[in-house]
């Protein structure tokens, strides 16, 4: 199986040559974080989440569209309780809370793939997962062990969007009680749920970087590499690489 993720957009086109080189993938990720590009450019960043919509709407088994914090603020939960955060467009949000409000059916805040092969399934979220963070959001009966961790967090997204809200004292959200949109890497490494290699976005690297953890049994892949190159990733039968667009 060959799955392609795509690095935060904000408001790029560059995903349509990904998609285009890659047409034998069978999965395509978008990791979220459609609008608020620097510098913003509305009219683009607006008319290309429509293509991302109607790509989505035509391939609906092949496409994930994950959730972002740039996606998040113009929800209409977080709108309603006045929480928005770097970038935010207050003279086009209404336009941009619209579009993304009436095709939440088409996001999902988390995909996990698991591999025949004795390999760690794979969590893709915008930013990654913390065991404070989701403990933090368990019912009393219910353990990180016992639960599906897609399932949890779509379930939230979809009747609790509230508990993805910015947390914790550090400006930057480098903090284990943060979010799936909002977890930096160092608290990521600090507190990840074991059991699992991750993908995310979120926080920007020069190129597609991944990293070991401490004890060699977790991968975390950080792919927000859209604004410094033409990085995608490609996992290929359980192999992971980058994939570059020729210039």
């Amino acid at each position: 199986m060959k799955i392609i993720a795509i690095g935060d957009i904000h408001g790029k086109n560059v995903w349509e040559k990904i998609v285009e080189k890659e047409k034998d993938a069978d999965l395509i990720i978008f990791v979220g974080d459609y609008f608020d590009g620097n510098p913003s450019d509305f009219t683009t960043e607006y008319h290309n989440f429509i293509k991302i919509l109607d790509y989505k709407e035509a391939n609906k088994d092949k496409v994930i569209l994950l959730f972002g914090n740039h996606d998040i603020h113009y929800h209409n939960e977080f709108l309603n309780i006045n929480e928005s955060y770097g970038r935010f467009q207050k003279k086009n949000y209404l336009e941009i809370a619209k579009i993304i409000n009436d095709n939440l059916d088409k996001f999902q805040m988390c995909y996990l793939h698991k591999f025949e092969l004795e390999k760690n399934p794979i969590i893709f979220t915008h930013a990654g997962v913390t065991k404070t963070w989701l403990t933090s959001t368990l019912e009393e009966e219910q353990t990180i062990e016992n639960i599906s961790i897609p399932e949890h967090l779509d379930n939230l997204f979809k009747n609790d969007i509230q508990k993805f809200c910015f947390y914790g004292f550090d400006p930057y959200g480098d903090d284990i009680i943060q979010s799936p949109v909002w977890v930096r890497p160092k608290s990521l490494y600090l507190d990840y749920v074991e059991g699992y290699d991750y993908v995310v976005g979120h926080t920007r690297f020069k190129q597609i970087q991944p990293i070991l953890s401490k004890d060699n049994k977790t991968v975390f892949t950080f792919i927000d590499v859209l604004d410094t190159n033409d990085e995608y990733l490609i996992i290929n039968d359980g192999i992971l690489e980058a994939g570059l667009l020729e210039e």
